[in-house]
C-alpha cells in the first residue's frame, strides 16, 4: 500500500482512510474483485 500511497503523492494513512470510506458509501470493497468490478463499472457508465 506504501507505493500506491506514493504513486498518489499522499499518505498511506490517506489512502487507507479513503478505502474504507468508498466500503462505508458504496457497500462496495475495493479490496475484492467482486467490488472493484462494481466500482469499475460504476465510474465507467458501464451497465
Amino acid at each position: 500500500m506504501y507505493k500506491k500511497a506514493a504513486s498518489l503523492y499522499i499518505h498511506r494513512n490517506t489512502l487507507r482512510y479513503r478505502l474504507l470510506k468508498i466500503e462505508e458509501l458504496t457497500g462496495y470493497s475495493p479490496k475484492t474483485s467482486e467490488g472493484m468490478t462494481a466500482l469499475s463499472r460504476a465510474l465507467n457508465g458501464s451497465p
